[in-house]
């Protein structure tokens, strides 16, 4: 299985000899789970002169339930920093290695809010076949074929051995997110540039329902077209 996507398109991983983070580069970062339920940190009193205004308690709630919450009457509260719109929510997160998608743009959000800049997109990396070569808790082995033939618009296999506690991660794109800077720490690692220009054209796809056009000397060849040879080379794993 990974030696197929190997021979296919070369090594996935290199070594990465520098700090600078910028498309490809493969950080560590917190990557909150997505629950199905929220929830939501509350202050025991909205009164600042109380001492409970400064204890706070947690509320399970659906999402449905939080909209609701949110177009309610609430007050503000300072030590949590919200204004009468706004909620805090708590999540269970991992530290995970992500991809990098997308260069720090820091100059063109000059002019807008602190919280939108010094930000870049990255997705994370999830292990579907671990050190061992087993598969990991939670998938069957048909789901992970279907990874690794692409069958999934949403994911996208790289192999990781030697370079991460796996064999095979994957990267799920329904999972890309913003993150500042500072939280991401450079594992010295980077996807190599041919991997990364399809895992930006497989995002493409996710996103879009399209595929580039690619040109070659000899005609013009689709990125569509090179996935299908790509789905047909690892059909037989």
């Amino acid at each position: 299985m990974e030696q197929s996507l190997k021979t296919l398109l070369g090594e996935a991983i290199e070594p990465y000899d520098n700090e600078t983070i910028k498309p490809g580069v493969i950080c560590s970062t917190t990557v909150p789970y997505v629950p199905p339920k929220c929830n939501v940190i509350e202050p025991l009193s909205y009164n600042t002169a109380s001492p409970q205004s400064k204890q706070y308690q947690f509320l399970s709630m659906e999402y449905t339930q939080v909209r609701k919450y949110l177009v309610g009457k609430k007050a503000p509260h300072f030590e949590l920093g919200t204004r009468s719109d706004e909620i805090v929510l708590a999540y269970i997160t991992k530290l995970r290695p992500v991809v990098i998608l997308t260069p720090c743009l820091t100059g063109e959000l000059s002019g807008f809010p602190a919280h939108f800049r010094n930000c870049v997109l990255y997705a994370p990396l999830y292990t579907i076949v671990d050190e061992e070569g087993n598969i990991k808790k939670g998938y069957n082995p048909q789901a992970v074929k279907g990874i690794v033939t692409l069958k999934y618009r949403s994911a996208f296999p790289i192999p990781t051995s030697p370079f991460l506690k796996s064999r095979i991660c994957t990267l799920i794109l329904d999972r890309i997110q913003p993150v500042q800077i500072c939280a991401l720490s450079c594992l010295h690692l980077k996807i190599r540039n041919k991997w990364l220009a399809y895992i930006r054209e497989w995002t493409r796809f996710y996103a879009t329902g399209r595929l580039a056009e690619r040109k070659t000397p000899e005609k013009k060849e689709t990125v569509a077209e090179y996935l299908d040879g790509v789905i047909e080379v690892l059909s037989d794993i």
